[in-house]
Parts: structure tokens; C-alpha cells; sequence
């Protein structure tokens, strides 16, 4: 029953994350919030399978790739000569999705790392259970 429940949770808690990572620059919420959702996401699944495991590797390139996406896109910014992580781009219509500039792309690349490091934190946590 766990197994099917988790099943059926899973695709509204990814939707829900990514919605909160998206539109974080709009409302309450952001990156920090929408990764710790999709981190419940991938964790639900190992509770209703105990045995069951996450693919670290996956989880890691997740992560170097939200962590380097962070990095350029603050360097991007010395590189127009501004303020390291300084907005950029469209930044014209205000409450339009686009008119943040690249707040939003920051915090997808916060969700998308924090989603992954806690992802393998609560799989490692697991993980540990299991075998004792």
C-alpha cells in the first residue's frame, strides 16, 4: 500500500518542487525550498522499499553541474563588468516570469543542488539503517 501510495505522491511532489523553484523570484519560496520537496520526492520511494537505493552518481553530477551553474552564472556578471551575481537579462516586465533576470536560473541551480545533496544525505541515511 506504501509502495503504490509513494507512487502515486511522487509526480505532484516533483511538480510542486519545481513549481517553487520557478516561480521563487514571484512568490514565497525558491531554490532552498523547492530542493528540500524534491528531496522528499526521491526519498519516499526508499521508504516505501526499504531495500530500494538512489544512483549516487546521478545525484553527484546533479550536483557539480547546480553548483558550477551557480558559479558562471556569477561570473557572467564580472564578466559584463558588474557585481559578481548581479541580475542580468530581461529585467523589464515586472511580475512576468522572465523579468528577474537570472535570479530565476539561480535558483533553479540552488533546487537542483540542494534536491540532490539532500537526496543522497537522506539515501546515505537510509542506506545505513537498512544495514543495521
Amino acid at each position: 500500500m506504501l509502495f503504490h501510495g509513494g507512487a502515486l505522491i511522487f509526480p505532484f511532489l516533483l511538480t510542486i518542487g519545481f513549481y517553487i523553484i520557478f516561480h521563487g523570484h514571484l512568490t514565497p519560496g525558491g531554490g532552498f525550498q523547492g530542493g528540500v520537496i524534491l528531496a522528499a520526492a526521491f526519498f519516499l520511494p526508499l521508504l516505501a522499499r526499504p531495500g530500494a537505493r538512489l544512483h549516487h552518481s546521478i545525484l553527484s553530477v546533479i550536483e557539480a553541474f547546480a553548483g558550477a551553474s551557480f558559479i558562471l552564472i556569477g561570473l557572467a556578471a564580472l564578466g559584463e563588468g558588474q557585481a559578481f551575481l548581479q541580475p542580468m537579462l530581461n529585467q523589464d516586465t515586472l511580475g512576468a516570469l522572465i523579468s528577474a533576470g537570472t535570479l530565476p536560473l539561480l535558483y533553479i541551480a540552488v533546487g537542483l543542488k540542494v534536491g540532490a545533496e539532500l537526496a543522497s544525505l537522506l539515501s546515505n541515511l537510509a542506506q545505513t539503517e537498512s544495514e543495521q
